[in-house]
């Protein structure tokens, strides 16, 4: 049986973390237009706090506020420039401000049952509160995919860390 101790498995989280940072900035770059407006901004602003909140929550089990404030300043902003019809319809985030209010309110009452419903084991908070700012981003729909992929992406990784590195289900990944 392969045992590792605490510190190793937390290089490798690290190691794992900062190469998953550097691919999607290596993404983002490739894709960002050369004249960066608004929307470019926020969505570059809205995915680097997102890897950042992921860090944070995978190493430390906490969100800081001052992040998802950020996060909502700028949805409130960017929901704002919608009604007064400054922001283009064909973009990545949602231009129905109706819609992103309920994929927030959904989101986030979604997340407040399984927390409920889970006695607080895995699920916190502060994924409640970011998952109810990310809808107020990009909509129903959208908000629905984030949350089938992102459930995607945590089973392949749990997978993988089961297997390759015999960590038992019942212990936090």
């Amino acid at each position: 049986m392969l045992i590792f101790n605490h510190f190793k498995f937390r290089s490798l989280k690290l190691a794992l973390s900062v190469l998953f940072v550097f691919l999607s900035e290596l993404v983002l770059f490739k894709f960002l237009p050369q004249n960066l407006d608004f929307e470019s901004f926020t969505v570059f602003l809205l995915v680097n706090t997102t890897l950042y909140l992921s860090h944070m929550d995978v190493f430390k089990f906490s969100i800081p506020v001052s992040a998802l404030r950020l996060i909502l300043f700028f949805a409130l902003v960017y929901n704002f420039l919608i009604l007064l019809n400054r922001i283009d319809k064909t973009t990545i985030l949602s231009s129905n401000v109706a819609s992103n209010l309920i994929a927030s309110i959904f989101m986030y009452l979604l997340f407040r049952i399984v927390i409920i419903l889970t006695d607080r084991k895995g699920i916190g908070e502060g994924d409640a509160d970011l998952f109810g700012l990310l809808g107020f981003f990009f909509g129903f729909s959208a908000s629905l995919s984030i949350l089938v992929y992102s459930n995607i992406i945590g089973l392949i990784v749990a997978i993988f860390l089961i297997i390759f590195l015999k960590i038992k289900q019942k212990s936090s990944v």
